[in-house]
């Protein structure tokens, strides 16, 4: 079997993948893509191609399953696809962005800061790669104001986010109306302007990430695969306008649309720790606002079920039990005292050795003191 033989097979199981959502498939473009990888020889003008095609089919088996040698595979052929791609070759660009978005990816399971600075590097490189009217510039500058937001969420620095902003908006203007990524570079957009509402207040600010943020939904048919994320961006925005206006009816659209996302995504799906969350820290807010015991009661089911989402990463989880404990500490303190030990449990999981000191102390600043209330906790109990 020739090597552009094995290369499409890939590519065939990775669109029926896509349209199927069968893992027999993505582990049938794995296969293939390794068969074609290494059928090929250095300097085979080929090469680099069928490296970056490995790499983000072993991405998305890592999106799929939570498995962090998928990721680091995936990481180490895009870096393979790069170093085989010379300076002016045109799938260049392309090569490093996909290399930024795996890097990413890994930077949002580990916390390791070497990796979100990388990407950064990795994406800045492919938007220099390509002149103002190529066809993937507006996707590369999304990619990086996503990854320059993410650092700002880390550094504080305030001109991440402006050169966030920057790049999402000209992404956005690059993309004509219709057009499929619209939506999801919308989406990215609202969720960099709301992080300056959080700077500065402004009214402005929230009100134009609303607007972005329903485009976006708008944008997207029912039963569309990203129509789950962008329903949870808006809910999460609603409920930050509704802390500012103190409107009921708002913050019980947010609730309609975060228990929507949560619905529409599948069992198995990594990201449902995070929506669950989101719901949940939604009704939390509706339960102190009007003290119906309901919404407390979802709200407690939503944060254990995020708990128990194995394949999300290990902060979400901690996260979740934390809010879930401080929520019926008084009414089920057993309760509360359960989740609290499987969030002690899970430290072990957020803090590796191999870890940055720097990074190690993020994540245990973050969680400072999650031992000592589960004790306390518990002796209460």
């Amino acid at each position: 079997m020739s090597v552009e033989t094995r290369a499409n097979l890939a590519g065939l199981a990775a669109k029926r993948f896509d349209r199927t959502g069968e893992m027999s498939d993505l582990d049938a473009a794995i296969e293939a893509g390794r068969d074609a990888v290494n059928a090929t020889r250095d300097g085979d003008p080929g090469r680099a191609g069928y490296m970056s095609n490995l790499g983000n089919a072993l991405e998305t088996r890592y999106e799929r399953t939570g498995r962090l040698a998928d990721l680091d595979e995936a990481i180490a052929r895009h870096r393979d696809a790069v170093a085989a791609c010379p300076a002016d070759d045109r799938d260049r660009a392309g090569c490093l962005n996909n290399l930024g978005t795996a890097l990413m990816a890994r930077f949002q399971r580990t916390a390791v800061m070497t990796d979100l600075d990388s990407a950064i590097e990795a994406v800045e490189g492919a938007v220099s790669a390509v002149p103002d009217d190529h066809s993937d510039r507006a996707r590369y500058l999304s990619n990086l104001g996503i990854k320059l937001h993410a650092r700002f969420g880390r550094s504080g620095e305030r001109g991440d986010l402006e050169a966030a902003i920057a790049a999402g908006t000209a992404a956005v203007d690059a993309t004509p109306v219709g057009h499929a990524d619209r939506a999801k570079y919308l989406s990215n957009l609202a969720i960099t302007v709301l992080s300056r509402v959080g700077e500065d207040g402004d009214r402005a600010d929230l009100d134009e990430a609303i607007r972005l943020e329903q485009k976006a939904v708008d944008a997207t048919p029912a039963g569309h695969p990203s129509r789950a994320s962008y329903l949870m961006v808006l809910g999460s925005v609603l409920r930050v306008s509704a802390a500012d206006t103190g409107s009921a009816a708002e913050l019980g659209r947010a609730v309609e649309l975060l228990r929507a996302a949560a619905d529409a995504t599948p069992r198995d799906d990594p990201q449902l720790a995070g929506r669950l969350t989101s719901l949940a820290d939604t009704l939390t807010a509706r339960f102190e606002h009007s003290g119906a015991d309901p919404d407390r009661t979802e709200a407690v089911a939503a944060y254990a079920e995020a708990v128990r989402q194995e394949l999300a990463g290990p902060s979400e989880r901690i996260r979740a039990a934390r809010a879930g404990a401080a929520l019926i500490a008084r009414s089920a303190p057993e309760r509360a005292v359960g989740l609290l030990e499987t969030a002690v449990r899970l430290l072990g999981e957020l803090v590796p050795r191999e870890l940055a000191r720097g990074d190690q102390q993020h994540q245990i600043r973050e969680f400072a003191g999650l031992a000592s209330d589960a004790a306390a906790l518990a002796l209460a109990a």
